[in-house]
């Protein structure tokens, strides 16, 4: 059986959450170690019913099969039924809208926790005012939990 390599790159091709990525490398590692012990399995197969098989569910008149469940904090999946397609969505995707190209250079393992809705500051974000206080930056309209330039270049944070 030819040996395949899937590198990174080609897993952040898929996602691009870094304790994902982990897993499908770890999944490859697994894969790889394994490799020659499932071989010996297959080749020694005498019968279907003895196939080293994945399936959905248990089968009675399968000796040695293993049942395909996908972790729902990982993957959706869809079931065509009898004669259709079995669909396995990531849960975790990155949609860029408006065409624009998002790399993410880590030096090592990072939480990049982002916020439900709102803005990721990055080197160009303005931040609003300056303001005197959180009276004069909730009259321009800033939000609760925002963070604003004060008179005098402080930052703080509206709490009210």
């Amino acid at each position: 059986m030819p040996e395949t390599t899937v590198t990174r790159a080609d897993l952040q091709k898929i996602t691009n959450d870094p304790k994902v990525l982990r897993w499908l490398e770890s999944l490859a590692g697994i894969g790889k170690s394994n490799s020659d012990a499932i071989a010996g399995l297959t080749d020694a197969t005498q019968g279907i019913t003895a196939a080293t098989a994945l399936t959905l569910s248990n089968n009675a008149a399968l000796d040695n099969e293993r049942v395909f469940t996908p972790d729902p904090a990982v993957f959706t999946a869809t079931d065509g039924g009898p004669g259709g397609q079995y669909g396995i969505t990531l849960v975790y995707l990155i949609t860029l809208n408006g065409g624009f190209a998002c790399t993410f250079n880590l030096a090592a393992d990072t939480n990049l926790d982002l916020p439900p809705s709102g803005q990721v500051m990055t080197t160009d974000f303005q931040f609003p005012g300056p303001y005197a206080d959180d009276v004069a930056a909730a009259a321009a309209g800033v939000a609760v939990n925002a963070a604003y330039r004060k008179t005098g270049g402080s930052m703080a944070w509206r709490v009210s």
